[in-house]
């Protein structure tokens, strides 16, 4: 296939700085939309050392011995007679090599090619996930918090989304490291569970809060919930890529939970707005019981004939009292609970989880065409 200079690079094709091609799909292929040839000497040569020329002359068979202490028939051959000072100095069987080991072997050494690259996709793919971490932050920074336990459960978090955040630019060197891979993934492990403390905390703050009306720390206590559980849903996340979890079964399991976690957050919006209403009605049904019984009764206006009521201080002050509750319940439930865009954020999720799906489906590696002259 002669290659397209002005062709728009794909992402894994930026990334590895190879020439990629999506083969259509077989009679007797694997059951896949695509298969992707990536064309790359570097990785060709490497896979070439450890299949050893490929695996068409199975059986394969193995042997401890020097290459060089072998006796050598004139094709290339390997014998097992062992070289002598005077010619043939012994015999040494080979060991018939296990396949599923082999297969396992080879699997582990093309994953740990593929695994910087893999990163890299993701790295590349995080653009729009990481627009949560800057939303939150942004509103968060606009709250008045006065409330100390909100300002701690702040400050936590804060602490928690630099380790994410260098977590994350790290991720194609830590893949380099199995110290590294591991000593990441039992932090973010410990972060995760953290995060999912604190969400719980600022949920139940809230039920708190609403019972003394504090709307203030209502709002406050729902942003840092949110907030919470956006970094918890991308520990998450960051915890399977680690891992390595990156197979259909896992993304699929990973897609469940992150979808589980924004329903149980759907639900609490849900159920903190029936409140909100429930208190905004009782307002409203005692702001209509004061506005139709004055404590001073009744007088025209001279100006326009029209009755006016003559309310006692004590009924002035709960009809602004009951106002300002209403305004800030208005304010929460236009401002704060409708700001979150779940379906949004749920799909830059999902495409951080899937990124690498469309191509690391059938992955055919050979080497570079030489151009023709």
């Amino acid at each position: 296939m002669p290659k397209d200079n002005n062709k728009e690079l794909t992402l894994l094709e930026r990334v590895l700085g190879q020439r990629i091609i999506a083969l259509p799909q077989e009679s007797n292929s694997m059951n896949c939309q695509y298969r992707i040839q990536i064309e790359s000497n570097e990785l060709y040569d490497k896979l070439g050392h450890i299949i050893n020329h490929g695996l068409s002359s199975l059986p394969i068979f193995t042997t401890s011995v020097p290459l060089d202490k072998l006796v050598l028939y004139k094709d290339g051959k390997v014998s097992s007679m062992l070289k002598g000072v005077k010619g043939v100095g012994g015999h040494q069987g080979f060991e018939l090599i296990n396949h599923t080991e082999l297969a396992v072997n080879i699997m582990n050494h093309i994953a740990s090619i593929l695994n910087y690259e893999l990163a890299e996709i993701y790295y590349k793919a995080y653009a729009e996930t990481n627009r949560l971490f800057d939303e939150n932050q942004r509103l968060l920074a606009q709250q008045n918090i006065q409330n100390i336990f909100v300002a701690q459960q702040i400050n936590a978090l804060n602490a928690k989304t630099k380790f994410l955040q260098e977590a994350y630019k790290d991720i194609s060197q830590i893949s380099k490291s199995e110290i590294a891979r591991q000593g990441i993934y039992t932090n973010l492990q410990k972060i995760r569970i953290e995060l999912d403390e604190i969400f719980y905390n600022f949920i139940s703050q809230i039920d708190q809060e609403l019972m003394v009306k504090n709307f203030n720390d209502v709002s406050n206590n729902y942003i840092c919930a949110r907030y919470a559980l956006s970094h918890y849903i991308f520990a998450l996340v960051l915890e399977y890529v680690v891992a390595g979890l990156i197979d259909n079964e896992s993304m699929k399991f990973l897609k469940n939970k992150v979808e589980e976690a924004f329903c149980s957050f759907n639900q609490t919006t849900r159920n903190l707005r029936g409140e909100l209403n429930s208190i905004q009605n009782s307002n409203f049904q005692t702001q209509q019981y004061i506005w139709d019984n004055p404590f001073f009764g009744w007088w025209y206006n001279s100006w326009n004939n029209q009755p006016q009521p003559q309310y006692s201080p004590y009924q002035q002050n709960e009809l602004n009292r009951l106002n300002n509750e209403n305004i800030n319940i208005e304010n929460i439930n236009n401002n704060v609970l409708s700001y979150f865009d779940i379906k949004r954020d749920k799909e830059a999720l999902f495409n951080l989880i899937e990124a690498p799906k469309q191509y690391l489906q059938n992955i055919v590696i050979t080497s570079e065409e030489k151009e023709k002259e």
